[in-house]
Order: C-alpha cells, then structure tokens, then sequence
C-alpha cells in the first residue's frame, strides 16, 4: 500500500503515473550507491544525452557477456519493454553479479512489462534485497566505527575513551551476536594502525613486498 495500490496487482504503473518522477528522474530498480547516483544524473540530463550513455552501457554489457541486457540498453524505449520482458522470460530476475533474485516472473507480469509496466514482485524483490543489503551495510559501517574508536582512544592513552568505547562494543556485540567485536580484534586493530604509523614512508604505508612502488612518488621528494 505504500508504494500505490498497483502493487497488489501484478503491474507496478506508479513508475508511469507519479508526480515525483517531475521532481526526481525515474532510474533503473535495483542500482545502490554510486550507481545509483551515475543512473539518476544520467536520466536527469535528458533523453539526448540518454542515447549516448545507454550505447556505451549497452556495450559494456555485451563486453561482460550479458547480452540481453545490452541490447535492451541501447534500444529504444519502445522496444526496452518487450526486451526486458523476454529476458525476464528466459532467465529470470537476475542481478548484474548473475545472482538470481526471482526465479519466475509470472505470465501477466511478463505481458506488463513488455507494454513497459514493471511487474510489482520484482519490485518488491529489488526493494527486499536493496533493504538487506542496506542494513548490512549499516551494521557492518557500525561495527567499523567501533573499533576504530576504541584504537584511535587505546593509541591517544585515553582511558576514559577506551571505557566508553568498550560500553558501546557491548551494547553493540549484545544486540549483534553474530557480529560479536572480540577482544583480539581490537587488539589486533591497534597493533596494525602503529604499525601503519611505523612502517609509513613517504606519507604511504605498503606491505614490504609492494614498497617498489614507491618509487613512483621520488619525484615529491626529491626538491627538482
């Protein structure tokens, strides 16, 4: 319901009929973060300079062997219906990685989408996984920052911040258990940032192995 209540029929029309496509460009389901950004610039630049990005995209897929999603993205509008329709026909609701997102889109949903109406269970399958994702994303985010709290405190001799950071671990490693932060973890995470902090030449920490590409930046250094 919140999306319009053509979601709870097997054709999505609120990409075609809402007010906010004038304000905000319509863009491709499934895109997140930069993409997501590349895409909506894209459509706001208009349908002229629409043509030229879609080929090359279109191209670029056909490069990474998908296809059908190539051809779809440099056709036409009139025929990107049709196309996604077949492919959605033929494979399923894939995602550009190949990781199968719906096995079957079901035959009404199939005839919508080639009129250029997108079939609302991939939609909410799209809007399923962008919402793991997202979360995942967050914790993981979470889970950084936290550890970095703590070594930047442990680094600085600051005991009233490693207190405080080692509340916010507990509360975050009882609310997570999966994604428990272990004492090792932090302790590692601070040996590696003095180590970082050791080992820097130039302004650049590499492993020894990789340290002859430094020589690449001399000429910063060398007062010519």
């Amino acid at each position: 319901m919140a999306h319009g209540l053509s979601r709870l029929t097997p054709w999505d029309i609120s990409g075609r009929v809402g007010l906010d496509k004038l304000i905000f460009p319509d863009v491709q389901e499934g895109l997140e973060g930069q993409r997501l950004g590349e895409s909506a610039m894209a459509a706001a630049l208009g349908p002229v300079a629409g043509i030229g990005i879609n080929v090359l995209k279109g191209l670029q897929d056909m490069g990474d062997g998908r296809y059908l999603r190539g051809l779809e993205a440099m056709a036409p509008s009139v025929l990107r219906g049709p196309l996604k329709s077949f492919r959605y026909g033929t494979e399923g609701m894939r995602d550009k990685s190949g990781i199968v997102v719906q096995d079957e889109v079901g035959a009404a949903e199939l005839l919508g989408q080639a009129s250029g109406f997108s079939p609302s269970s991939v939609r909410n399958s799209f809007e399923g996984k962008s919402a793991v994702v997202q979360h995942d994303r967050a914790l993981q985010a979470r889970r950084g920052a936290l550890v970095e709290q703590f070594a930047m405190a442990a680094m600085a001799g600051d005991d009233e911040g490693k207190a405080s950071a080692r509340e916010d671990i507990a509360a975050f490693n009882e609310k997570n258990p999966n994604r428990r932060i272990q004492p090792m973890q932090l302790a590692q995470s601070v040996n590696m940032r003095q180590k970082r902090i050791r080992e820097a030449q130039e302004g650049v920490y590499l492993p020894g192995k990789r340290r002859d590409a430094l020589e690449a930046g001399r000429f910063a250094n060398s007062g010519g």
